[in-house]
C-alpha cells in the first residue's frame, strides 16, 4: 500500500512538473487547442477501445504545450477520465490499479491548477473507487476517508459550466459514496441504508444514467421480496434500449453501452 501511494505521489508530482512547467510554444494557445480538438476527435471513437490512446496522446501533448491555466485545467480532466474508462477495460486487476493511478495522477494535476471547481476532485474520486475495487475493499480501508473527502469536496464545488458539482456525470458523487456504503463492510462503515439513499437520489435526478439504475438495482437485490422485484424491473426497462442505447441516452453512448453489459451480468445473476 505504501509503495503504491508513493508510486502515485510520484508519478503526480512528474505530470504536475510537467504541466505547470512546460515552456510556452505559443501564447495564444492555438496549437495547445487543435491538440485538443484532435483529441476530442479520437475521443469520440472511443466505443473503439483502440481510439482511446491516441486520444490520450494528443491531450497529453495539448497540456504540455499548454498555457492558459484553465485550458491546462480542462485538459488534465479530460486526461483523468480517459484513464478512468481505459481502466475499465484492462485485463488484470494490477493493470487496473496502475491505469487508475494515472487516472487520480491527472486529476491531482487539475487540482493543483484550480482549486475552485468539482471535475478534479470527482474524477479522482472514481479512479480512486475503481482502483480500491481492484485492490480489494479490505486491502484499500485506508484511503476510505480520502474517497469520501474527494466526493464531498465535488459536491461542494461547481462544475466548469456552473452546474452545481453534486450534479455531476449524472449525480456521480452522490453515486461514488452510495458504492462505497455498498461495497463496504459494516464494521467499517458500510451502510446498504446510505448506499439505497444515495442511489435513489442519483437516479430520481439522473434516470438515463445508466450506472444509477445497475447500483441501485444492485442495492435493491439485497432486500426484501419485493426489493428484489423491483430491481429486476428497473434493469428489465432499461435494458429495452440495449439495442439502440443512442435512444437511452445520446450523451454517452460508450459508457452507456458498457454499463449496459454490467446490467445484464446483474440481471443474468438475480436470475427469473
Amino acid at each position: 500500500m505504501k509503495f503504491r501511494n508513493l508510486a502515485l505521489m510520484v508519478s503526480t508530482l512528474a505530470l504536475m512538473f510537467s504541466v505547470l512547467h512546460a515552456s510556452p510554444v505559443r501564447a495564444d494557445d492555438a496549437e495547445a487547442r487543435v491538440l485538443m480538438e484532435q483529441g476530442n476527435a479520437l475521443w469520440d471513437k472511443r466505443l473503439d477501445l483502440t481510439q482511446v490512446q491516441p486520444a490520450l496522446d494528443k491531450f497529453t501533448a495539448a497540456v504540455a504545450t499548454a498555457t492558459d491555466s484553465l485550458l491546462k485545467y480542462d485538459l488534465s480532466v479530460k486526461i483523468s477520465n480517459a484513464y478512468y474508462y481505459q481502466g475499465l477495460f484492462a485485463r488484470t486487476d494490477n493493470d487496473k490499479m496502475a491505469i487508475h493511478d494515472k487516472g487520480m495522477a491527472a486529476a491531482n494535476v487539475a487540482k493543483a491548477l484550480s482549486d475552485d471547481y468539482a471535475e478534479a476532485y470527482y474524477f479522482y474520486a472514481i479512479n480512486l473507487g475503481r482502483w480500491a475495487l481492484a485492490k480489494g475493499v479490505l486491502a484499500s480501508l485506508q484511503r476510505k476517508g480520502e474517497l469520501i473527502k474527494s466526493a464531498e469536496n465535488a459536491i461542494e464545488r461547481v462544475a466548469r459550466d456552473g452546474t452545481d458539482g453534486e450534479a455531476y456525470d449524472g449525480y456521480g458523487p452522490h453515486r461514488v459514496l452510495g458504492r462505497m456504503y455498498f461495497k463496504l463492510p459494516g464494521f467499517a462503515g458500510g451502510s446498504r441504508d446510505k448506499a439505497l439513499k444515495a442511489f435513489e437520489l442519483a437516479y430520481v435526478k439522473a434516470p438515463i444514467q445508466a450506472l444509477n439504475v445497475v447500483y441501485l438495482a444492485e442495492a435493491l437485490n439485497d432486500g426484501s421480496a419485493a426489493d428484489k422485484a423491483r430491481a429486476r424491473k428497473l434493469l428489465d426497462d432499461m435494458l429495452a434500449f440495449e439495442r439502440s442505447p443512442e435512444t437511452f441516452n445520446a450523451a454517452r453512448i460508450p459508457e452507456t453501452v458498457y454499463e449496459f453489459g454490467e446490467a445484464r451480468q446483474l440481471r443474468r445473476e438475480m436470475g427469473r
